[in-house]
């Protein structure tokens, strides 16, 4: 990794290694490289890195054991920061939530997918593409991803009226710790305008989002386009 002047090195350092951690890279309880091979990977002084590894040890994502080395933090049996979905934040608004499902199909997973949900090189991954809406209009697109083997059988056609986050919790079963978002600018294409009733182009927000359960594993990632005039969005962050 190429490091740039204008930023301390320190913190680009903690930057990448936050961002390898939540593209699941290194995973809860993985041990970081030794602070010579940090050294060398950044082309920086060991004071640099000592001072990286300080940071993320404040922050609570790295966790130092002596005589050891440096290890992502174990994710702690919790609640979500802010646990309510989409769907709650609609019913909250007076709204009611409801999903239209454009495409479902399994696939199997590309080495990015395999490694993100930590599945085999093309085990199969559910994917589902739907518009959401509150009351008739539409507020989002999402493509969701998740791997099979965690939800063996699930039915989308419940996601038209129903939470995806509750059918994880109480039809499967999964334990969820936390979710990372991602919010990028970005201009709709010609069929994604079609599909949320938009007259004019203009830069909607892009969302990216990965659920992590408390295992430290990512079960669900969603790829969603959000129409933010129509709802109001809130993101709560930890750490």
């Amino acid at each position: 990794m190429k490091l740039n002047s204008t930023v301390p090195l320190y913190y680009q350092i903690v930057t990448d290694i936050k961002q390898q951690i939540h593209n699941g890279i290194l995973k809860p309880g993985h041990k970081l490289p030794a602070e010579s091979t940090l050294c060398q990977t950044y082309q920086v002084s060991r004071v640099t890195v000592r001072n990286a590894l300080e940071e993320l040890c404040s922050m609570g994502i790295v966790k130092r054991e002596p005589n050891k080395g440096h290890f992502v933090a174990k994710i702690k049996n919790r609640q979500m920061v802010n646990s309510r979905s989409m769907y709650e934040a609609i019913v909250a608004s007076g709204r009611v939530p409801s999903s239209r499902i454009i495409t479902m199909n399994t696939q199997p997973a590309t080495a990015a997918q395999a490694h993100l949900f930590d599945v085999s090189l093309n085990a199969p991954v559910v994917i589902i593409y739907r518009v959401r809406f509150a009351d008739s209009t539409p507020v989002s697109l999402e493509h969701i991803y998740l791997p099979e083997e965690l939800f063996p059988g699930i039915n989308p056609w419940d996601l038209e009226h129903q939470s995806l986050v509750r059918i994880m919790q109480e039809q499967f079963h999964v334990d969820i710790a936390y979710s990372n978002q991602t919010l990028t600018p970005t201009v709709p294409s010609k069929r994604q305008m079609e599909l949320l009733h938009l007259t004019s182009k203009r830069p909607l927000v892009a969302v990216s989002s990965s659920i992590v359960n408390t295992e430290g594993r990512v079960v669900k990632y969603t790829e969603s386009l959000q129409v933010t005039d129509v709802m109001e969005y809130t993101f709560t962050w930890n750490g």
